[in-house]
Formats: structure tokens, sequence, C-alpha cells
């Protein structure tokens, strides 16, 4: 039951997608009416999945190999293919040459707890995929928490979630030692959702959005643009 709840935390995360609730909600306008009412519109709209599309083109008869992958078995197309997936299943963002995921913290850890934990394993391995296909040589790995606490203890969470993450990625996740993975945490103050309703109840849909981990990703080589597009 629980990897069952993990699930449903994940499947959320990616189809309401903590940005588009930045994008309607105004953490410097907490007790504006418009702008809670924006944020329960934005997390009833469910986002498009979206997909990959590089400069690399596959065609039938036309399958060739990745430089990176060659003499491995594995072709091109499978290759994209399993890239997509992982973009996908983790609502991935482009802009360039940066990839921007944002992770659900009630996935990855315990409550108040910042030791990853052992359910949060094939959505990790979900995210090296993408690490590993793009053959990035830098990340950035930011924590969040939502308002409830101190803000210093907030502040240390954040920062260690962001830590566990580097651990895991460097330790079972097995990526790269050259890898560049830089941590940082913002507690509290960065919220993508009210945590709080007008009337000064506990908001627990946004609370929930605001307990984060947040990634960016630099790959290598750019994507062509337009590098993101809607999946039928």
């Amino acid at each position: 039951m629980k990897g069952m709840q993990s699930r449903v935390v994940l499947m959320i995360s990616c189809f309401f997608g903590p940005s588009q609730i930045a994008l309607a909600w105004d953490a410097a306008k907490p007790d504006d009416p418009e702008a809670h009412l924006a944020a329960r519109k934005a997390l009833t709209a469910v986002r498009q999945p979206r997909s990959l599309l590089t400069d690399i083109r596959t065609f039938s008869g036309d399958i060739r190999e990745l430089p990176k992958l060659s003499g491995s078995g594995l072709t091109l197309q499978e290759n994209i293919q399993d890239l997509q997936q992982a973009l996908t299943a983790l609502d991935a963002e482009i802009i360039d040459q940066k990839i921007r995921i944002s992770l659900s913290a009630d996935l990855l850890f315990d409550f108040d707890q910042y030791e990853v934990k052992p359910d949060a394993d094939a959505e990790l391995r979900t995210l090296t995929t993408v690490l590993r296909e793009t053959d990035s040589g830098w990340v950035r790995i930011v924590g969040h928490t939502d308002a409830m606490g101190a803000d210093d203890y907030n502040q240390r969470l954040s920062e260690q979630r962001a830590e566990a993450i580097k651990r895991w990625l460097l330790g079972p996740g097995e990526v790269e030692a050259d890898v560049t993975i830089e941590t940082s945490g913002k507690g509290e103050s960065d919220p993508v959702a009210p945590n709080s309703n007008t009337d000064g109840s506990d908001n627990v849909a946004g609370r929930a959005l605001n307990r984060r981990v947040e990634l960016e990703i630099h790959a290598q080589k750019p994507f062509t643009s337009p590098a993101i597009t809607p999946v039928n």
C-alpha cells in the first residue's frame, strides 16, 4: 500500500507540475483571494505529457548507434525512446541545454526525514537515465519545504535533502564522479502554492507541492527548437 501511495504522489506531481502552480500562485500576495483562486484552478488543470525532440532523427531503415553506445547493441531509436519516456515520467521542462525536474519530497523521504527511502529507487533511476543519455556534466539540486516549523529548521532540512539526493546519485545511482553536482536549500522561502487557505486553515495540497526537490541538469549538447512537443 505504501508503494501505491508513492505512485499516486508521483502521478499527481507529473500531471499538475509545480511550475504550472508557480505561474498561478503569487507568494508575494499570500492573502489575495484571486491568487488562491488561480492556484486552485492550476491544481485542477492537467498538463499534457511532454516529449523531447532532438536534432537526431530516426526514420524507418535509418537506425544508427549513438557514438557513446557504439558496440553496445543499443540503437539510437531505443535510446531516444528511453530518454523520452524518462523525461515524460519526470514531467521535465527543457530550455536550451537546461533540463528542469521537480520531484515530490513526499515521494523521496519519510516525514521530517532526509534519508532517501527505498520506495524512491525506481523514480531516481529514471532520473539517472536522463543524466546518462544527455551526457550531463553539471547538475544543481535545490531542496524546498513547506511553511510548517521554524524557518531555520526548514532551511537545514532542505539542505540535507538536497545533499541526500546527491549522495544517492553518486552512490546507488552510479553517476560518474566527474559530474559536477551542486546542492543548496531554500527552506520555505520559495513556495509554488499557498501553504494556507484565505481563512487561515491548512492547505494540505499546497503544502505537498511546496515540499519538493528541484534539479537543473545541463546537457552537453543543445537541443533543437522546439525541444518539447505534446505527446498525442
